[in-house]
């Protein structure tokens, strides 16, 4: 009787699964366990009964289970076999369930190692793939980054070269046609000029194809320059105009100026050196009145009439007679007259905004000196 409730307990349900439905169609109860159990659940078959032993769920190996205690119960001696032999028959069913469980955990670990592994290595491809993707976005940064770079050294030599190019045409044309004209004192100051000039550029054209052929014209300048003061018997080391007494020609004044207005840290020296004075033929730009007497405008182009209010000025005392009467014959823009000054009374430099405003006092004015009576020195 126990053994009939456990098989009224263990009976298939009346929807039969995959596991049961195979087992119908494999023969059934006609089919003994062991004969089906060897075919099917072994290696070489991928779905045992119907179904891969990973999948299998508990509810499938209680159904399975049940499907063959209900066969042994359907024998015709199943109630006269006696006890002993019942038991013995379920023993046997038990015993290969037993294998059963021991494959579908074999077959779950499998499988959920299998599955570890898969996301372990999507998720290793997906590291790869994001690598993949960085180092491409690098690449693709750092090539937008040298085409900008290429394309600004391309706008500075550009910009460079209608700066550079000019000053280098006339420095050309200086050395070819008027150099030889000049005595060594007025070459000097001349190529002190030039080089301040080149020196003035050559912060604005670091890292562009100008560089170089401008490093090499200073270099030749400079050695031309060398042997100009050692002609001279001047120290050939020493700064340009250094311990040289006055300024002898303007441009090299106004390119110390500039030099000194985009370097703060040589303003103080500039300043300093303007009171060795000036002593050179120069342009007038304008006159303008002034409190005791007459400020000229100084200019190293004829034609130009300069930036009111900004630039090299010379004060000429009212009472100097001399100085005024050489003044009242020129006309500016385009006259030219030697002044010398020894010092200075206003002195701006600054470069936000510009402004540039220097004054040299007790100026006295006479007609320019021997040299070229065309242009200023």
């Amino acid at each position: 009787m126990l053994i009939t409730g456990m098989l009224a307990l263990a009976a298939p349900t009346a929807e039969a699964s995959t596991i049961t439905d195979f087992l119908d169609r494999i023969g059934g109860c006609r089919k003994p366990l062991s004969e089906s159990f060897s075919n099917e659940v072994s290696p070489y078959t991928a779905k045992p009964y119907g179904k891969p032993l990973a999948e299998w769920t508990n509810t499938d190996i209680g159904e399975f289970r049940a499907y063959f205690v209900d066969c042994q119960a359907r024998r015709r001696d199943w109630q006269s076999i006696g006890d002993y032999n019942r038991n013995d028959a379920i023993r046997v069913i038990d015993t290969t369930m037993a294998e059963l469980w021991t494959k579908v955990r074999d077959a779950r670990g499998m499988a959920a190692k299998q599955r570890t592994d898969a996301a372990s290595e999507a998720r290793e491809r997906e590291r790869i793939a994001a690598n993949e993707r960085d180092v491409t976005a690098a690449a693709a940064r750092q090539t937008l980054a040298q085409q900008q770079t290429d394309a600004d050294v391309a706008r500075r030599t550009e910009a460079a070269r209608t700066t550079v190019l000019p000053l280098m045409q006339e420095m050309f044309a200086f050395a070819q046609n008027e150099m030889s004209r000049l005595p060594p004192a007025e070459q000097l100051a001349r190529i002190d000029a030039y080089l301040a000039r080149l020196q003035a550029l050559h912060g604005e054209v670091v890292g562009t194809k100008v560089e170089a052929p401008l490093n090499a014209s200073i270099k030749t300048w400079q050695e031309q320059r060398a042997g100009l003061a050692v002609q001279l018997g001047r120290d050939p080391s020493a700064a340009p105009g250094q311990a040289d007494g006055p300024y002898t020609d303007f441009e090299w004044l106004g390119q110390q100026g500039l030099v000194a207005l985009t370097n703060p840290l040589q303003r103080e020296t500039y300043r300093t050196s303007l009171a060795r004075g000036i002593d050179f033929n120069v342009g007038v730009s304008s006159i303008a009145a002034s409190a005791a007497g007459w400020l000229v405008q100084l200019s190293g182009r004829l034609g130009s009439p300069g930036t009111p209010g900004q630039g090299f000025f010379c004060r000429v005392d009212g009472s100097d007679t001399a100085s005024l009467a050489v003044l009242r014959g020129i006309t500016p823009p385009y006259g030219i007259v030697h002044v010398a000054a020894a010092g200075v009374d206003e002195y701006v430099l600054e470069n936000t905004p510009v402004h540039i405003r220097i004054v040299f006092t007790g100026c006295r004015v006479t007609p320019p000196d021997n040299g070229d009576p065309r242009r200023p020195n």
